[in-house]
């Protein structure tokens, strides 16, 4: 919405979309260290996190960690699931927190979270 986006004064936007190791898959904390590094180089302070809402989280834990504000406009409630996704954990809130609980352990064990 370009209103919110002149409203918290957003600067530029930025979509991740690969990995920087050719052919690794691109994880939230993958994403997280690209736009921290992106957020250093041109010295900001905060970034806008979009996500879907049950992703939120774990996007805001992964930024601070790396020493990066988040502002978090509200959780994209209206993104559903998608049950011919090639991601078999985003086909539905069932296989998302199936596979997130133990993701969110694995981030938090490695300091990422």
């Amino acid at each position: 919405d370009v209103f919110q986006a002149k409203e918290w004064d957003v600067k530029s936007v930025f979509e991740i979309r690969k990995h920087r190791v050719s052919e690794k898959y691109l994880d939230t904390q993958e994403v997280a260290e690209q736009a921290a590094e992106i957020m250093h180089d041109n010295d900001w302070q905060a970034a806008v996190v979009v996500a879907h809402h049950g992703h939120v989280k774990r996007c805001i834990k992964c930024l601070e960690k790396l020493g990066i504000k988040s502002i978090n406009l509200g959780s994209l409630q209206i993104v559903p699931y998608n049950k011919d996704s090639s991601q078999w954990w985003t086909r539905s809130w069932f296989l998302w927190w199936l596979r997130e609980i133990p993701t969110r352990a694995y981030y938090k064990l490695k300091g990422w979270a």
